[in-house]
């Protein structure tokens, strides 16, 4: 009896350890973490995969943290809407296959951050007085000899988003992201993570002569009108390194080449020209020089093959000019005791008028229809309304203004003397500006009206006499403006300048002559603010005759995108990025380049002292959108 029931609890046993098997095998645990790998999409991309991208300016890109366990990817927890469909080296993986998985809300939960990955603009202990990174030697009797490939050093920057998916920002250029996990207090990192012990900042697995393309990268075109440079601008936040070279000698493929935008981690100016045409898909292009795009390598002269320099002249030697006129095509300027009026080049001196009372200093000159020169001098602590011939004063009268005032119902009146700091004379008339106001006088010093200028010094500090044109008080202000009141004082229009400080201004029909300081200079614009010349630029061929170079859609003009390069004294590509409206180059024009902050934007005043020439694209290479 016994030996049955002993029989029959080992069958229950068995039973039971059979039933407990089994169900512990239908229901598996949380997974172990292998790896972390980021993919993304964009708005051109159909599914999100692991492959870096070169995005449109407008174009949206989500980023995701994919965890691999075994066979299996997972991508957001059980029930969310993130993608159900990835491609992660070269193989699909879903959620219909079984080979992606949601992560389950009853297992210990993932935290995941965001990091952006950048380079540093120079090295931390550069090599010698070179600040920035080179693969050559820098200095000394082998200057511009192969050193060998330099260490490109890699900051990281965290995300403020959290989570599965990141929308990083919409920023043009090249940035890389990096995604760590950490769970049951370990950190997994996607490729990128950080290394302080590895000379450039980042893990040795993924450096190699610059940072892999194994770590993600999401290149983003501008919107710049011309297509060359959208790619050209995609190399934003890619520095510069002093013998940019191939990353496979002695192969030299371009793919491989360090400014290539398959995975660009150092640029010099000629290889910015080429890896945006390669991006654009001229795949045949190699990587040159810029003396090679010079000598007609994928390149044709613009217009006549000459070289060009500017210069920059000074107009004004061992004087400091206080104001400006125009006045029938001639320039008045003046400041202290002398007037000069030169032709409308600026170039020639035309006359110079001296004061020749040492009492007197001008304050400012103003000039009537019939050409004659009225002025406010100094004179002691007072200020009076003259007329100048030939250098010799005629005190006319001394501005005083009436006042009333009420005491004890009474009305009384009285004169009060002002100094004004400019005036201007229109149809017989003086308009005196003191602080805020506008005096106005007959033509024989009789007072007659007043206006005040709405906002003058308590929005807007002058900087300079004023301009009174059909109507119109032009008034030079602080911050780079110019602003205009009409008749009755009425704020009716800012213009926007280029300038740091406006001395004084001069209008004349639709043009504004621009008096502006550090260095003194005379530059014009239209009356909506947009620049037109710079009397200080003179542009030169190769003969020293001067010339002005047209930027316009004809095939002999300079066009947004062509190449200006630089022969002496160095050579330096760069392309015309930017015309600020008149149909010529000149020094206020915008440059691209490769310098040592990475892709830069010049002035165009850089050529100063370089000898340079004009190139475009030979018309088989692709330049478009």
């Amino acid at each position: 009896m016994k030996q049955r029931v002993f029989l029959l609890l080992g069958l229950v046993g068995a039973y039971f350890i059979f039933i407990s098997t089994c169900w512990a095998g239908n229901v598996a645990g949380p997974p172990s973490i292998e790896e972390v790998i980021v993919i993304s999409k964009s708005d051109s991309s159909s599914v999100p995969d692991d492959q870096s991208k070169l995005v449109r300016y407008g174009e949206n890109v989500t980023l995701y943290a994919t965890v691999k366990s075994e066979n299996s990817y997972y991508l957001g927890y059980t029930g969310s809407r993130l993608p159900d469909r990835v491609k992660i080296r070269g193989k699909i993986y879903s959620i219909e296959n079984g080979l992606l998985k949601r992560w389950k809300k009853d297992w210990e939960p993932l935290k995941i951050n965001w990091f952006k990955i950048m380079p540093r603009p120079q090295p931390s202990y550069a090599p010698g007085e070179y600040k920035w990174y080179s693969n050559v030697i820098t200095e000394g009797e082998f200057e511009g000899g192969w050193r060998g490939f330099d260490i490109i050093e890699y900051e990281q920057f965290p995300l403020s988003q959290e989570g599965w998916a990141c929308k990083p920002e919409r920023e043009v250029g090249t940035v890389r992201f990096r995604a760590e996990v950490i769970y049951k207090g370990k950190v997994f990192s996607s490729p990128g993570k950080p290394d302080p012990d590895h000379p450039s900042g980042i893990s040795a697995e993924d450096y190699d002569k610059g940072i892999k393309d194994t770590v993600h990268r999401i290149s983003r075109l501008s919107n710049h009108p011309n297509p060359l440079i959208r790619y050209v601008e995609a190399l934003k936040g890619v520095p510069w390194c002093w013998g940019v070279d191939y990353r496979d000698p002695p192969k030299n493929t371009p793919s491989r080449h360090q400014a290539d935008l398959s995975n660009p981690v150092a640029i010099e100016c000629s290889d910015l020209v080429i890896s945006a045409l390669r991006a654009m898909g001229n795949k045949n292009l190699v990587y040159t020089s810029a003396q090679d795009l010079v000598k007609g390598r994928y390149t044709l002269p613009v217009g006549k093959n000459e070289v060009y320099s500017l210069q920059r002249i000074s107009l004004f030697k061992n004087w400091i000019p206080r104001g400006i006129l125009w006045f029938d095509h001639k320039f008045y300027i003046f400041g202290n005791k002398k007037i000069q009026i030169r032709d409308e080049t600026f170039l020639k001196l035309l006359r110079e008028i001296k004061i020749e009372d040492s009492r007197y200093e001008i304050v400012d000159i103003a000039l009537s229809k019939k050409g004659e020169i009225y002025s406010i001098l100094q004179k002691d602590l007072d200020r009076i309304i003259c007329l100048i011939r030939e250098g010799k004063v005629e005190e006319i009268f001394k501005p005083e203004i009436e006042k009333r005032i009420k005491l004890k119902g009474t009305e009384y009146s009285c004169k009060i003397s002002i100094n004004p700091g400019s005036l201007d004379v229109d149809s017989g008339k003086f308009y005196l500006l003191e602080s805020d106001t506008i005096h106005v006088f007959s033509i024989e010093g009789r007072y007659l009206s007043s206006i005040l200028l709405e906002g003058l010094y308590e929005n807007y500090i002058p900087t300079g006499p004023f301009s009174f044109k059909k109507g119109l008080f032009y008034v030079p202000v602080d911050n780079k403006r110019i602003v205009v009141y009409n008749a009755i004082g009425k704020l009716v229009k800012k213009l926007n300048m280029q300038e740091d400080f406006i001395q004084a201004i001069a209008v004349l029909e639709d043009k504004i002559a621009v008096l502006s300081l550090f260095p003194s200079r005379i530059q014009l614009y239209n009356l909506d603010g947009s620049f037109l010349w710079d009397y200080s630029d003179r542009w030169l061929n190769q003969q020293g005759k001067e010339v002005k170079i047209r930027i316009g859609s004809n095939k002999d003009d300079l066009q947004l995108g062509d190449l200006i390069i630089t022969i002496d004294p160095s050579y330096h590509t760069l392309l015309l990025y930017e015309d600020n409206g008149n149909g010529f180059f000149d020094s206020k024009d915008k440059v691209i380049c490769a310098g040592h902050k990475g892709v830069e934007i010049r002035e165009a005043s850089y050529f100063e002292g370089r000898k340079f020439v004009l190139r475009k694209l030979k018309p088989q290479i692709k330049i478009s959108p």
